[in-house]
């Protein structure tokens, strides 16, 4: 208080005196202190007006809302996302969130770099902008879709509304099944993701080893008979399935890899599904990277 004016130093004390006078009263630890008698709307300034306390909104949304303390927050975010006009290519995928404390929606995840976090699947485009995000609680995230689809496919109908038609939208594996990319043609999105070998149902596909026999860059196509479905099969370094409602395998392209035994790169033959899935499917680790680097 040295640099204060002196004109000014006693309506600091006066203050101070006047706050630790209220202050005692409210907690009632002055013995001679009636509750009932305090003025307190003579303590307030002009135009401040008493609001009533009211905490039985905050307890309906906890018994049914497992975010309900950040959810404002999330939604004003969300808002910002869904603002932008969708483009022609979008892609949906998952987005492990670290956090360190205790939670119950944290999620184990092997083979992640951080493999027990918060999971948030996202919709965003081939450049990394995210267009809308839900954050997986598990039963209670589709409810509207999951008893029906299963998790993969209610999370791909969650991310899509409002989605105009003709988009072209890729998918992993998770996400991915033939009879799902069946169900939502008439929704008139294209669809394209990979496949896990147990959803192939019964396609006559060539084992690993007859791949390798024919050498890298080979690959096989098969149409359904509604022919509404291409299904392709690619052998690189590994054996890749693709599901599609509107590409195939060809035109085929060359493109470039490295062959260790020979030691130089070399062109290997590349469906033209295999090729537009990794030109687009990106879009999320775009965003993983970038938060990455500037973390929120």
């Amino acid at each position: 208080m040295a640099d204060l004016p002196d004109n000014s130093k006693g309506k600091v004390l006066e203050a101070e005196k006047n706050f630790k006078v209220t202050l005692d009263q409210a907690i009632g630890l002055l013995d001679d202190t009636d509750l009932s008698d305090l003025d307190l709307e003579d303590s307030c300034d002009d135009g401040d007006e008493w609001r009533p306390f009211n905490c039985g909104g905050n307890l309906r949304a906890r018994a049914t809302d497992r975010l309900w303390s950040v959810r404002p927050l999330l939604e004003e975010i969300r808002k910002m996302c869904i603002f932008f006009e969708r483009g022609e290519f979008m892609s949906i995928d998952e987005q492990m969130i670290p956090f360190f404390g205790r939670s119950s929606m944290k999620q184990f995840v092997p083979n992640k770099p951080n493999s027990l976090c918060l999971k948030n699947f996202m919709l965003a485009d081939s450049s990394g902008l995210v267009y809308d995000f839900i954050i997986y609680l598990e039963k209670t995230t589709f409810l509207e879709h999951l008893q029906v689809k299963g998790l993969g496919s209610a999370c791909v109908l969650h991310l899509i509304k409002g989605m105009k038609e003709e988009t072209s939208l890729f998918f992993g594996r998770f996400f991915t099944s033939i009879k799902f990319l069946q169900d939502i043609d008439p929704l008139k999105i294209k669809e394209e993701g990979t496949l896990m070998k147990n959803h192939l149902e019964g396609a006559p596909v060539k084992s690993k080893g007859e791949l390798k026999r024919l050498g890298r860059g080979t690959s096989v196509s098969f149409v359904r008979e509604d022919r509404k479905t291409a299904l392709a099969q690619w052998y690189d370094n590994k054996t890749s399935f693709l599901a599609s409602d509107s590409v195939a395998k060809l035109p085929e392209e060359n493109v470039r890899r490295y062959d260790k035994k020979q030691k130089k790169y070399t062109d290997v033959q590349c469906p033209r599904i295999i090729r537009d899935y990794n030109q687009h499917i990106g879009g999320c680790r775009y965003m993983r990277q970038n938060d990455q680097l500037v973390p929120v």
